[in-house]
């Protein structure tokens, strides 16, 4: 795995999780580079983040096969006319669902509703903390 320097005094560049600028986020190219932490707190962390990407690698993986699986299973079933399958323990049911519903502001708006109506409406959830994991194409 190869290291770019990167400076820390910097004004870091933001963007979002979909690499588009916004505020409140980092852009993962201008984070500081391990090397500035102590050599066994850089050599717990460079341990760490390969084993993570190895992690996520194996788990793409085994999502993506997961994926392929219930497509053939689900043509399976909806191929034979029926409402699942099941072997032994091992059950499996693909169903239609329904989109999701959602509330559009911009409609309630054009409706006649007040902007600040809406806000004033509006819960925030409660505050979480985002991990995430890039690897940088270089």
């Amino acid at each position: 795995m190869s290291t770019n320097a990167v400076s820390t005094n910097a004004e870091p560049e933001v963007d979002n999780a979909d690499g588009k600028a916004g505020a409140g986020a980092v852009h993962f190219a201008a984070l500081p580079l391990i090397s500035v932490l102590s050599a066994p707190q850089m050599k717990q962390a460079q341990s760490l983040l390969e084993e993570l990407e190895a992690v996520e690698a194996r788990e793409k993986a085994e999502v993506e096969r997961g994926d392929e699986i219930k497509l053939e299973l689900g043509k399976i079933q909806v191929g034979a006319g029926l409402v699942g399958l099941r072997f032994g323990q091992l059950c499996f049911k693909e169903s239609q669902m329904p989109g999701k519903k959602t509330l559009n502001k911009v409609k309630l708006v054009e409706k006649g509703v007040a902007p600040e109506l809406i806000v004033a409406c509006t819960d925030t959830g409660k505050p979480f903390a985002k991990r995430e994991f890039k690897k940088l194409l270089v």
